[in-house]
């Protein structure tokens, strides 16, 4: 009987910790705020084609690329602490409605990650039935997959970075501004 207390007591005890400790990275976010983009530039203008003038700039010089991406929506890195072990980089688009960025179904997200990783969430999405086709983004061919997640149909990409792979993902609901995302991909040179 004493051992099944302690199974009990020890099962509250962690299931507690891990209650608190998600609370306490959600008001974490929530006070002190996350970065917000690095770099952003008004775009203008060029070669005669007509961009939309309500789009931004995102330019990342360590991870050698930039996007476009809509004016209002709003960019922030995730630091270090509060992304996985197997993420080297994580970066999530708000919209204009939103006050924090939603870190288990975002709108938008780009994340350099392990393969592994990788690997595992695309076996993911196919166990999900996602539905997968070619894509090329910034001279790189990579794997689309829509899908639904949480009640929500979600498009991602996946592509070869290095040593690395590059996710992108979104709601979506939010297809325009990933397209808008990822014609505008470029890597730096």
């Amino acid at each position: 009987m004493n051992k099944k207390w302690f199974v009990v007591l020890s099962t509250f005890t962690v299931m507690t910790a891990v209650v608190i400790f998600l609370v306490v990275r959600e008001v974490s976010f929530q006070n002190k705020g996350l970065p917000e983009q690095t770099e952003t530039t008004t775009t203008e203008e060029s070669d005669g084609f007509d961009e939309a003038p309500d789009l931004e700039t995102y330019r990342n010089e360590d991870w050698g690329f930039e996007f476009q991406y809509p004016e209002g929506w709003t960019l922030h890195e995730i630091l270090e602490p509060f992304r996985g072990a197997n993420s080297k980089f994580q970066l999530i688009g708000t919209t204009p409605e939103e006050k924090v960025p939603n870190t288990i179904v975002p709108s938008f997200l780009v994340n350099v990650v392990m393969p592994n990783f990788a690997d595992n969430a695309a076996a993911n999405k196919v166990s999900l039935g996602a539905a997968t086709s070619s894509v090329a983004v910034g001279s790189i061919d990579g794997l689309k997959y829509e899908y639904i997640f949480a009640n929500q149909p979600r498009i991602s990409v996946d592509l070869l970075f290095g040593e690395y792979r590059l996710l992108f993902g979104g709601r979506k609901e939010y297809g325009e501004v990933f397209n808008q995302i990822l014609t505008s991909f470029k890597f730096l040179e």
